[in-house]
C-alpha cells in the first residue's frame, strides 16, 4: 500500500511538472563583448583571444580571411499546463580580415525565439 501511495504521488508529480531538454552548439556570443572590436585596428589574434577559435575560416581569392562564430540552443519543453514551447536561440559574428590579418568588415546577427526580434546583419562598427 505504502509503495503504491509513493509511486501515486511521484507519477503525478512527473505529469504536473513535465520535462524540458536543452540542447546547445558553440559558445554564447555577447554583442557588448564585440564593441572592443575596431575596423583597421583589432587583429586575428586579438579576435581569437576575445572569442576563442572560430567555428570556421575562409581564405578568399584576393587573399583576405573571413572568420565566423556561431552559437545556438534550443530548449524543448513538455509541461502539460501552460507550455511555453519550445524556444530557441542563435548568434553568429563574423569578421573579413586583410592580408595582414587586420580587421576590415564586422557582421553580427542574433535571433531569439522566445524574446525581442531579431537583429539581422548589424555592422558593429
Amino acid at each position: 500500500m505504502k509503495k503504491t501511495t509513493l509511486a501515486i504521488i511521484f507519477s503525478t508529480m512527473a505529469l504536473i511538472t513535465g520535462c524540458a531538454l536543452t540542447t546547445a552548439t558553440g559558445q554564447k556570443i555577447d554583442e557588448n563583448g564585440l564593441s572592443s572590436i575596431v575596423k583597421g585596428k583589432t587583429t586575428k589574434a586579438e579576435l581569437i583571444s576575445k572569442l576563442g577559435s572560430p567555428n570556421s575560416r575562409t581564405v578568399m581569392g584576393d587573399g583576405n580571411e573571413m572568420l565566423f562564430w556561431s552559437y545556438s540552443s534550443m530548449k524543448f519543453s513538455m509541461l502539460p499546463f501552460g507550455n511555453k514551447g519550445n524556444i530557441s536561440e542563435y548568434s553568429s559574428f563574423s569578421a573579413t580580415l586583410n592580408k595582414q590579418g587586420v580587421v576590415q568588415e564586422t557582421h553580427f546577427l542574433e535571433s531569439n525565439s522566445g524574446g525581442p526580434a531579431a537583429k539581422v546583419g548589424v555592422d558593429i562598427n
